[in-house]
Order: C-alpha cells, then structure tokens, then sequence
C-alpha cells in the first residue's frame, strides 16, 4: 500500500475485542483501507485495542464504557478518565433502557454524564453513542452538556426525535 492510498470506506462500529483474532482483523481493515473504529466495553480492554492500532493508519480504538455494563464496571470510570487524554475517539458510551437493562438505567446516567462532562472538558474528542430506548434522554443530556460530534449506533428514537439530531452536531447510523 502506498503512503497516499486514500480509504475506501467507513466502519464507525467494531467490536475488534470479539473478534477471535485481533491482530488479523486489523490487517484486513489496513488491507482493505477501511477506516475502522475499534470501541471497547470496558475501560481495562481499551490499553490492548490501542496498542494494537496505535501505529495503524485506518483502525483507531475508541475508549467506552458500555451501558450494557455500566452498573457492574461503573467503578472503572477512574481508569477511563486515566485513559481519555491518550485518545480522540469515546465509545461505546450512553444509555440502554431495554427491558434487559432498564434496572440499572439511574447507573448508566450517572456513567454517561460523568464520560460526557470529561469528554467536553477535554474536547476534541469524537464520540459513539449506544442509545437504545433512550434517544430523548441522550439528547437531552447532550444538549445541557456539550456540542460535540458524536454518532448515535443503536438508534431506535421517533422520526420527531431524529428531527431533533443537529446535522453539525450528530450523526445517525
């Protein structure tokens, strides 16, 4: 590949950390010039998916904390603030009100807020954003913290609520 080969596509959501083999589905992506978000779960997995990736050209790791396991990890918010300087990319991050997870929803706003504040705080920093069954509280929390990019995956909001998305602001995948 040629130091001026330009990217071919996008893909703003992978979990690398499910993968069976990291490093090969790393190669793939660098292969195929497809610019690729790694997001993690978990604070204590990012450290690998951004050694990994560090010295790539298309693949960068995103630093999460997936709302899915918010109340059981919430106690790594120390680490991810310890990680967010030595990245531009947050996810996955924001809220999960499915029946599944809906119990630990007041977890996960406690979470998402405290990822969001830091995030803008520190600016620069592009996000991806879980919001299953809780697109107005994500946008609402959005809105009072921070304009800041970010890419709403999971998206299951209203047409009035995707209307309400500032094209500068978000972008809906």
């Amino acid at each position: 590949m040629t130091e001026n080969a330009q990217a071919v596509g996008v893909d703003f959501h992978c979990h690398l950390d499910l993968y069976p083999d990291h490093e090969a589905a790393i190669a793939r992506a660098e292969a195929a010039r497809i610019y690729t978000l790694t997001v993690t779960t978990t604070p204590k997995a990012w450290a690998r998916n951004h050694e990994l990736t560090r010295h790539t050209r298309f693949v960068r790791a995103a630093l999460g904390l997936h709302p899915q396991l918010g109340a059981e990890r919430a106690g790594e918010l120390p680490l991810w603030e310890h990680h967010l300087a030595a990245t531009r990319y947050v996810g996955e991050v924001g809220l999960d009100a499915g029946p599944r997870f809906y119990k630990s929803l007041d977890t996960q706003k406690h979470v998402f807020r405290n990822v969001f504040e830091r995030g803008a705080e520190a600016g620069g920093k592009i996000l991806t954003v879980h919001s299953v069954r809780s697109v107005p509280a994500v946008i609402e929390m959005m809105d009072n913290i921070s304009r800041r990019i970010a890419a709403l995956s999971c998206f299951t909001g209203s047409p009035e609520a995707r209307a309400r998305l500032d094209v500068a602001r978000f972008a809906r995948l």
